[in-house]
């Protein structure tokens, strides 16, 4: 499995408190082969919600590219096998699952992927909202 260069870790968060993460995948960082790529990885047990999708610079492939967002490799607890040509400089891409959220323990991760046609270029930023579970 790939790893973001910019992937994060977090939680567990104190008490009742929420962090907002943002994640970076970058072609020209982070390549974009067809693969499944560590988004965020839970440091504790925690709620992820997945907020929204920023296009920071236009996504290009050879063909729609078909892409999956959610609870470990395979994972499309926030995408499932969403079919994208280009993706325009500023688009939000919502996810089918708004509002949605899923429960990680410590080691779990939410993973990116890029199930067909590889990314030839282009930037996507991920905001979540993350918060700990409480017993």
């Amino acid at each position: 499995m790939a790893v973001l260069a910019d992937v994060k870790t977090v939680g567990p968060m104190f008490g009742n408190a929420q962090e907002i993460v943002r994640v970076t995948y970058d072609f020209a960082v982070d390549g974009g082969s067809i693969a499944d790529y560590d988004v965020l990885v839970a440091g504790g047990d925690v709620i992820v919600e997945l907020m929204d999708v920023d296009v920071k610079k236009a996504v290009t492939s050879s063909d729609a590219v078909v892409i999956d967002l959610g609870k470990g490799a395979g994972g499309v607890d926030f995408w499932s096998d969403v079919v994208k040509g280009n993706l325009t400089l500023d688009a939000q891409v919502p996810s089918a699952n708004e509002g949605r959220h899923v429960e990680l323990s410590s080691g779990e991760k939410i993973v990116l992927g890029v199930e067909s046609f590889a990314i030839t270029a282009g930037s996507l930023q991920f905001i979540f909202k993350c918060y700990s579970r409480q017993p």
